[in-house]
């Protein structure tokens, strides 16, 4: 009977979502700003992410030619965080929807609700928030599969970091099959960025003394209200300076769905609010994570990344993979023992090796120069150079 009554529930939401994308092209009757772009990052959570590292380019390039906006679920947190030649607007107010349907092009890294329907001359790109297609996602049959359907099938272009994510993730969950831009433009950053100045900002900002070494622990997200998946502080320090030498400094960092109820604040750095992964990552000596589509980013530091999946067995029957984890390449711990294991025996030269094979099996396309192709696509749809 729960289940009806949760199926039931769905379809009246796809039919509202329906019913208001017609609502919504009342918004039509105004003309669309041929300079206007507007960006959102996880539906409004942040600031961050592959259209963080879009926008801040298009103003590099183009400058006042312009009109940048960012849509937040709370624009007042982000005052101190987006530069100030943003326009900020609240999500989902009218202002918003005017925003949005008088907008050129539209960038977004999350499925969002799809109630918006794209215009004609409207350019829509989806740069996805995780370019690998490691997981499946739910939802691609039934009601779960019309409002997926629904959510993405106004992509003009998709951003994609390997063939693995345009087959699995691209093509299968999100159904669309039109322009692939390769790679993904939060990468350029872990390809092209100035690594020593990434650190000094990242322990300036989070008081690390300077002669201490960081391991980020980022694990992804899980319905389970215990958050930090049963994690020895102390032993993976001590396994660290064993292995690598030197002091240590933990930072961890939440999946953005979560909100950390942390028990252990003591023993290590709360990264949850930092703006961006992406700097933590530049900045990090080491990564432990799990399921997380942060692996592959830092696969491309060439620096130790370990899997710790206590939840393994359970995760493979709930969620699942494309194919299987134990073949990605990277030491894999199921408890604390196994992964003070892999850092004390961890041989850098076999983890190149593994990661190089890696890439080459999931078809990389990541070279550090996605967010040209993507500004390229810009120029191309408000005739920026002519």
């Amino acid at each position: 009977m729960r289940s009806v009554i949760k199926q039931l529930l769905l379809y009246i939401k796809y039919l509202g979502f329906i019913l208001a994308r017609q609502i919504l092209k009342l918004f039509n009757i105004f003309p669309i700003k041929n300079n206007r772009i507007l960006f959102h990052s996880f539906n409004g959570r942040q600031y961050s992410c592959n259209p963080r590292a879009i926008s801040e380019a298009a103003y590099d390039n183009y400058g006042s030619k312009l009109e940048i906006v960012w849509a937040f679920n709370n624009p007042r947190d982000f005052e101190e965080i987006v530069p100030e030649y943003v326009k900020r607007v609240k999500m989902s107010t009218l202002k918003y929807y005017y925003l949005a349907k008088t907008s050129r092009v539209i960038i977004c890294n999350a499925r969002g609700s799809g109630i918006i329907s794209k215009r004609k001359g409207q350019c829509v790109i989806q740069t996805w928030h995780a370019s690998n297609g490691y997981k499946k996602i739910d939802g691609e049959k039934g009601i779960y599969g019309k409002l997926s359907k629904l959510a993405c099938k106004d992509f003009s272009y998709v951003n994609a970091g390997c063939e693995n994510m345009v087959r699995e993730r691209v093509n299968g969950t999100m159904g669309f099959y039109g322009p692939i831009i390769n790679g993904t433009p939060r990468m350029d950053f872990i390809f092209n960025s100035d690594r020593d100045a990434v650190r000094k900002k990242v322990f300036g900002e989070l008081k690390i003394p300077e002669d201490y070494k960081i391991v980020l622990y980022a694990p992804t997200y899980r319905s389970s209200k215990q958050n930090e998946f049963g994690l020895e502080y102390d032993a993976v320090v001590s396994a660290l300076e064993k292995k690598f030498g030197g002091k240590w400094a933990i930072l961890v960092r939440m999946h953005y769905f979560v909100v950390p109820s942390i028990e252990n604040a003591s023993k290590f750095i709360d990264a949850t609010k930092y703006p961006d992964i992406q700097d933590l990552m530049v900045a990090a000596d080491v990564l432990i994570s799990d399921y997380s589509s942060c692996i592959w980013d830092f696969s491309f530091l060439n620096r130790p990344c370990f899997l710790y999946c206590s939840d393994l067995d359970f995760y493979e029957k709930k969620v699942n993979f494309n194919f299987p984890i134990r073949e990605w390449g990277f030491p894999l711990a199921v408890n604390s023992q196994e992964l003070v294991n892999c850092i004390e025996n961890f041989d850098i030269n076999i983890f190149s090796k593994n990661m190089a094979k890696h890439h080459k099996c999931m078809g990389n396309f990541e070279d550090g120069q996605a967010t040209k192709r993507v500004l390229d696509i810009i120029s191309d749809n408000m005739n920026l150079n002519v």
